[in-house]
C-alpha cells in the first residue's frame, strides 16, 4: 500500500465514485448506463481496494454487461490489497451504500443464487460475508465452507471475530473445514492477518495453533519454505518461528536462510535463537553475525567472543574498526583490560598507512582512545576525498584539541559540502577557537546557500545581543531563502527574550537599531515593531 492511504480514497476517485452516485440519483438511469461503464474503467485503474464498497452494488445489476465489468473492477482492486488489510476492507464496507438498488439490501436467500463460476464472480461471494446483516454474512460462510477453493480462508477467518456469535460459530465451521493441507499456501499468506486478527479481543488462540499446527505437518513444508521468501515481512517472521519448531523441516536450514533475511527483527531472533541452541556449529554463525550490517547482531558476535576464556588480539581487532561507537568501545575496554594492549596504537598505525585513505571508524576510534598529540595525525585526512571522513576528522579534532587547525577549519566552513562545513563551524564555536564573525565571514563565503543558513543556526550559541546583529545582517542578504531564516531566528529571539538577562551598552543598542532600520522594510511590521520596542527600552 504505498502509493495511497487505507483510511480513505484519493480526490480523484472520490470525485469517480461521486459519478456514480450522482447517477443513481438521475432520472437518465432509466434511460441507459450513460458513462457509468468509463467510470467503473478508471475506478478499476485506481488501484484503491477501498473504491470497492462503493461499486459492490454495480455487481448485481439486471444489465450483464455492467454487472460483469463491475465484478473485473472489484477483482483488480482487490488484487492490489496486502491481506493482511482485509480487516480495513471489512469495516468499509459496511457503512458504505448507494441509495437505491444497494448491495446492502440482499437477503440469506439471496446468497445461495449468486454465480461463482468465475474467479470475480467467486470475490464477490467472498465479499457477502462482509455484509451488514449477520444472516447474509453466516449464510456466505455456509457456501464458503463447502467450496474447494482457498481463496474464502481470509474472509472465514476475518469472520472469527465477529461480533454476532452464530456468524464466529459458522466461520469456526469453515476454518475446520478449510484446514487441508493442499490450502497450506493460502494458509501461510494469511499469516499476517491472523496475527492482526489475534489482536482482537474475540480471537481465541486455538485458532492459530490449529494452523500453525498445520504448517509444521510434513505435507505443508515446501508451503512453509516458500513462506520464507515472501514479500510480507509480518508472514515470513511467523514462518521462521513455525520452521523452526517443525520435524519436517531441518532446523538448520530454517536459521540459514533466516540470517540471511533482510529483515532485521529476523536476523537477530535466528542468531540469539541459534547461539543459545546447543549441538549447533556456534562459530559458523558468529562468522555470520559478524559480519551482519546491524550493529546490536554484531555486538552479540563481539560479545560471544569476550565469553571465552581466552581470546586473541586478531579476533578482537576487526572490532576496534566497527562503525558502531557502543561496539567499538567494547572491544577498547576488552583490548586494555584483557589483552593489556592499548586501543590507540591500532589506530595511529591504520592511519599512518600511506596506501589507503583512513576510515571513518578509524579515525574516531583515535579521538575516543587517544591523546592530544594525535591531532596532528589525525588532522591529516583531512585532504581525503570522502566528505564523511572529513566530517568524522573535525568531530575527533573536537575531541583531541583544535589548536593549529583554526585556519585550516575556517577554509572548511568556506568551501565544504554542507555536512563538513556545518559541523567545522559547531567545532570552532563551542571550542571558542576563532571570533564567531570570523565564522559568520567563512560561511557568507562558500557557495552553497544552504551553508549559510546552517551557520546562522549555529549562532545562537553566541551571545544574547550577538545573535541578533548576526540576523538583522543576514536579513540584509539578497538570498530570499537566508531573510526567511533570519526572520524565523528573529522570531524564536523575541519569543525568548525575558528568558535572560544580558545587559547590553547603550552604544551596542543604537548599533542594533542602525541595523533594524535598514532591514525593516523587508521584515514583518509586527516582529520590526518587537525589535525596535526592545532595543529602545534596554537603550534608555
Amino acid at each position: 500500500m504505498k502509493n495511497y492511504s487505507l483510511r480513505r480514497v484519493s480526490p480523484s476517485t472520490e470525485a469517480l465514485l461521486a459519478r456514480l452516485n450522482s447517477w443513481w440519483r438521475s432520472p437518465a438511469k432509466w434511460i441507459g448506463w450513460g458513462d457509468v461503464p468509463g467510470v467503473l474503467e478508471q475506478i478499476s485503474n485506481s488501484k484503491e481496494p477501498l473504491a470497492i464498497p462503493f461499486i459492490m452494488s454495480f455487481g448485481i445489476v439486471g444489465n450483464e454487461r455492467i454487472r460483469s465489468q463491475a465484478l473485473s473492477a472489484i477483482h483488480r482492486l482487490f488484487s492490489s490489497l496486502p491481506i493482511e488489510f482485509l480487516p480495513l476492507l471489512d469495516e468499509a464496507l459496511r457503512p458504505a451504500w448507494i441509495p437505491e438498488d444497494s448491495w446492502r439490501g440482499m437477503t440469506a436467500e439471496q446468497i445461495s443464487a449468486l454465480p461463482k463460476s468465475s474467479d470475480a464472480e467467486l470475490l464477490y461471494l467472498n465479499l457477502m460475508s462482509c455484509h451488514q446483516s449477520g444472516y447474509v454474512r453466516a449464510a456466505a460462510l455456509q457456501i464458503l465452507s463447502a467450496e474447494s477453493t482457498a481463496t474464502s480462508i481470509p474472509f472465514i477467518l476475518s469472520r472469527l471475530v465477529d461480533w454476532v456469535r452464530e456468524v464466529r460459530s459458522a466461520a469456526e465451521i469453515a476454518l475446520r473445514n478449510k484446514l487441508n493441507p493442499i490450502h497450506g499456501d493460502e494458509f501461510v499468506r494469511c499469516l499476517g492477518l491472523i496475527g492482526r486478527l489475534a489482536r482482537n479481543s474475540r480471537y481465541r488462540p486455538e485458532f492459530t495453533v490449529w494452523v500453525e499446527d498445520l504448517l509444521r505437518s510434513r505435507e505443508c513444508a515446501e508451503s512453509l519454505r516458500r513462506g520464507l521468501s515472501a514479500e510480507s515481512k509480518d508472514v515470513r517472521r511467523r514462518c521462521y518461528r513455525i520452521a523452526v519448531s517443525s520435524p519436517s523441516f531441518p532446523f538448520r536450514d530454517a536459521i540459514l536462510h533466516a540470517i540471511a533475511d533482510d529483515d532485521v527483527v529476523v536476523r537477530r531472533w535466528a542468531f540469539e535463537l541459534a547461539t543459545s541452541r546447543p549441538g549447533e556449529d556456534h562459530d559458523v554463525i558468529r562468522r555470520k553475525a559478524a559480519d551482519d550490517p546491524y550493529g546490536p547482531i554484531r555486538r552479540m558476535a563481539l560479545e560471544a567472543c569476550l565469553d571465552r576464556e581466552s581470546i586473541e588480539p586478531g579476533e578482537l581487532e576487526r572490532y576496534l574498526y566497527d562503525r558502531s561507537a557502543t561496539n567499538r568501545q567494547l572491544c577498547q575496554r576488552a583490548f586494555s583490560a584483557r589483552l593489556g594492549l592499548k586501543p590507540a596504537t591500532f589506530y595511529r598505525a591504520a592511519i599512518r598507512v600511506p596506501t589507503a585513505q583512513p576510515s571513518a571508524s578509524c579515525v574516531q576510534g583515535l579521538a575516543e582512545t587517544g591523546d592530544p598529540s594525535d591531532a596532528i595525525l589525525v588532522a591529516g585526512a583531512l585532504a581525503g576525498k570522502s566528505a564523511r571522513v572529513r566530517r568524522v576528522v573535525v568531530q575527533a579534532l573536537g575531541t583531541l584539541g583544535v589548536r593549529g587547525h583554526e585556519q585550516r577549519l575556517c577554509q572548511l566552513v568556506s568551501s565544504d559540502v554542507l555536512s563538513v562545513a556545518r559541523v567545522s563551524a559547531f567545532t570552532l564555536l563551542k571550542k571558542r577557537a576563532v571570533p564567531a564573525d570570523a565564522v559568520w565571514a567563512a560561511a557568507l563565503e562558500n557557495p552553497d546557500s544552504k551553508v549559510h543558513r546552517g551557520v546562522l543556526r549555529l549562532l545562537r550559541s553566541t551571545g544574547k545581543w550577538q545573535q541578533l546583529g548576526y540576523y538583522l545582517r543576514a536579513a540584509d542578504s539578497n538570498d530570499s531563502d537566508l531573510l526567511d531564516c533570519a526572520i524565523e531566528l528573529m522570531n524564536l529571539w523575541v519569543e525568548k527574550f525575558n528568558e535572560t538577562f544580558t545587559p547590553v551598552s547603550e552604544g551596542e543598542a543604537l548599533e542594533l537599531i542602525k541595523m533594524l532600520e535598514l532591514v525593516r522594510l523587508g521584515l514583518p511590521i509586527a516582529l520590526a515593531r518587537k525589535v525596535e520596542f526592545i532595543l529602545q527600552n534596554v537603550s534608555k
